[in-house]
């Protein structure tokens, strides 16, 4: 059972920081997806319901992804799973 517990959170690691490098090493493909989806939310809201002083002060929006948080939660959540699943086994 050890094992099993060692090797899903390694994959969980694994798993979480490849999903997170992926957009980095294509950021061409990231770019053109970030365009397509400006262009996508352009034409579903018609741009004369914004007033006019948003539309010239071109202010962006900033997300941010919190993917140092999100590593270690999928290993304290697996640890926890793991543990649970032992327990109860």
């Amino acid at each position: 059972m050890t094992s099993f517990i060692i090797t899903s959170l390694i994959a969980s690691v694994v798993l979480t920081i490849a999903v997170n490098a992926l957009p980095r090493l294509f950021p061409s493909a990231t770019e053109r997806y970030e365009r397509r989806i400006h262009d996508q939310v352009r034409r579903a809201h018609d741009e004369s319901t914004y007033p006019e002083s948003e539309q010239e002060s071109g202010r962006k929006i900033r997300v941010l992804f919190p993917w140092k948080t999100m590593i270690v939660g999928s290993i304290l959540l697996t640890v926890a799973l793991n543990v649970i699943a032992y327990l109860a086994g």
